[in-house]
């Protein structure tokens, strides 16, 4: 595998590996937090609702029998998709209104409040039972889950599309100087020295680059001293033996005595 591809598959690993952990997260830490959102949403709205039941309470005195009250805090039981029990200071119930619509995973709670009339003395007390588990919370949850995901992934693939083209064009900058040394080192071994290596941006590469330019001088250098000293050895090896040659041919030819 080449260098290039190398670099560009670990970084995109590593940049999709960190994303993914990173996404998860934050996609943990929002439903978190959406879910107390909502939690909170549903105290608050109990809250309203006691005080609701409160205030009518208190303008009826306590009176929830009458004709009118027993249907309006009936569909307001429904509509709040709870049960409301109203008793007196005795504890005896005056009043059952049921809205409260059952499932298999209910969590049912039941919390009792006090029931003041408008001088702030006791009049009775006032039972909720609602469902913990509202299966419109969880609805809403994943919701929220399922658009938050789409979203992830949206930026996830968008991330990673930018980190393929960065890996590309990092590992570019790192390769292409590699691979010019590793040219400049194939012509090196075939005895051509001359070589030419653009400037890297990064340090070591460009520490390299010189040190094998400087190779190269140095070996034409050391080529060019070896063929000047092989031309005069040559030089030197060939007159005293074209001397030997002449006086060997003149005593063959009889011109000069055999010595």
């Amino acid at each position: 595998m080449k260098l290039r591809t190398r670099l560009s598959l670990s970084i995109i690993i590593i940049v999709f590996v960190t994303m993914t952990v990173i996404a998860y997260g934050m996609q943990r830490a929002y439903s978190d937090s959406f879910f107390n959102y909502l939690e909170k949403e549903e105290e608050t709205r109990l809250k309203r609702i006691i005080n609701d039941i409160g205030t009518i309470a208190r303008t009826e005195a306590l009176d929830l029998t009458k004709e009118g009250i027993n249907d309006q805090l009936q569909l307001y039981a429904r509509d709040a998709n709870i049960n409301i029990t109203i008793m007196d200071r005795e504890s005896t119930i005056l009043a059952n209104y049921h809205g409260l619509v059952q499932n298999e995973d209910a969590d049912i709670q039941v919390d009792q409040y006090q029931l003041v009339d408008s001088r702030g003395e006791k009049r009775g007390s006032m039972l909720v039972t609602y469902d913990r588990s509202n299966p419109a919370l969880t609805h809403a949850l994943h919701d929220f889950q399922r658009r938050s995901l789409g979203s992830t992934m949206l930026g996830i693939t968008a991330f990673g599309l930018i980190a393929i083209a960065f890996s590309y064009f990092f590992s570019k900058q790192i390769t292409e100087p590699i691979e010019s040394l590793q040219i400049a080192a194939e012509r090196i071994r075939q005895n051509q020295f001359d070589i030419t290596l653009d400037d890297s941006k990064f340090d070591e590469l460009q520490s390299l680059n010189a040190n094998m330019q400087y190779l190269a001088s140095s070996l034409r250098q050391q080529e060019n001293a070896r063929r000047s000293y092989a031309q005069d050895i040559s030089h030197e090896l060939r007159t005293p033996l074209t001397n030997m040659q002449l006086h060997v041919e003149a005593m063959k030819d009889g011109i000069i005595p055999s010595d």
